[in-house]
């Protein structure tokens, strides 16, 4: 009787162990993104918000916090210079951290807005004169 009762625990451990894991496989609330910046919202403290028209043509903004991390994926380009290289222009891909309510571009519009985790530059546009 004993041993049906510790294999009943374990059993019971083991579904419950694997729900679990089921639960958090299924949640997903990294929304990541693919663009180019349209604008860049900033104040005396840094930028505060960067507008970016998506390549699936939507425009979304994404908040900077101290969290954020910039980097680079262009070649003889460090992680350190990424933040000092964002301008309007600049292809990005950004790893977001779920909605963040709403951005006004300068236009007015009301763009929905993420908390952005990651901002990587993946391509600087080069002047063609």
């Amino acid at each position: 009787m004993k041993n049906r009762f510790l294999l009943l625990i374990l059993l019971v451990c083991s579904l419950l162990l694997t729900a679990c894991g089921g639960i958090y496989l299924v949640k997903d609330n990294d929304d990541s993104f693919i663009g180019t910046i349209s604008e860049i919202s900033e104040t005396e403290n840094g930028i505060e918000s960067i507008i970016i028209h998506t390549d699936e043509a939507d425009d979304i903004a994404v908040t900077i916090d101290n969290r954020t991390y910039f980097c680079s994926y262009v070649e003889d380009i460090d992680d350190s210079e990424a933040l000092g290289l964002l301008n309007e222009g600049v292809s990005v891909t950004v790893s977001c951290d779920g909605r963040n309510g709403t951005v006004n571009d300068k236009d007015g519009n009301s763009i929905k807005a993420y908390s952005a985790l990651t901002v990587g530059i993946t391509e600087i546009p080069t002047d063609s004169n």
